[in-house]
């Protein structure tokens, strides 16, 4: 009897020991897998980006390019540009709502471009080419809003293309849904951006002619910023047009 008891007891062992060697044997299979599987997930929802918002003052020979912060105060006369890199696949949109409290496209540069991927490590500039924006003698409150998604926003996309092709009549609605769109889209920021975004400042201030794009001016593309996150990135650029 003794030595059966001691047999029951080595075999409840061996048994034990099987079922700990199957239980490893599927974590060591099953586990990359896993690892993988959240990883795509992470690579999906990553954003990154190069960034540029410039302004340019002073005269055409003796002038200064700045970054436009967050809240900036610029003058009637004042030029600004803007410039876009990806560096992963992902979706950017920039708004512009004026003194006039008009909604405007400036990138994609028209709604026909929604379902169309910008591509990684071309430099898009805002407006294209040589051109920049002069702000004019209608002084008052103005935003910029730069979006930047992993995925489409496809109810977001919809409003401004029902915005841009209504009548007059239609927009002051189509406008407020647009406004309410981008809150809560910053407000889903607010709640991932202290630990997800990472910017990174790579330029600054350029006097005179620094590194130039035809037509004399200074390339905007030289003050840029890196804008990398693990989620949607919004920025909301107020400026105070004086």
């Amino acid at each position: 009897m003794k030595y059966l008891c001691h047999k029951s007891k080595g075999f409840r062992s061996m048994c034990w020991a099987c079922m700990l060697m199957l239980l490893f044997c599927c974590v060591t299979f099953l586990h990359p897998q896993d690892l993988a599987a959240q990883g795509t997930q992470v690579e999906r929802n990553k954003v990154s980006i190069r960034w540029a918002f410039g302004v340019l003052k002073g005269s055409e020979n003796d002038h200064e390019l700045t970054s436009v912060p967050r809240n900036a105060v610029l003058k009637t006369g004042d030029r600004f540009k803007m410039m876009v890199q990806l560096e992963d696949d992902c979706f950017v949109y920039v708004l512009h709502h004026d003194t006039h409290d008009e909604v405007a496209l400036l990138f994609p540069y028209d709604v026909e471009q929604f379902g169309i991927n910008a591509h990684t490590g071309k430099r898009y500039y805002i407006p294209e080419g040589d051109e920049w924006f002069a702000l004019d003698e209608h002084t008052g409150k103005e935003t910029v809003t730069l979006i930047v998604s992993p995925a489409r926003l496809a109810g977001l996309e919809k409003l401004l293309v029902d915005y841009l092709s209504s009548e007059e009549w239609q927009k002051a609605d189509l406008k407020r849904q647009i406004l309410d769109e981008i809150s809560v889209l910053r407000r889903q920021n607010r709640e991932l951006a202290a630990p997800a975004e990472r910017p990174v400042t790579i330029g600054g201030t350029i006097r005179g002619y620094g590194s130039s794009m035809s037509g004399g001016r200074p390339d905007v593309a030289s003050i840029a910023e890196a804008i990398q996150s693990d989620g949607p990135v919004v920025r909301v650029f107020t400026i105070d047009h004086q």
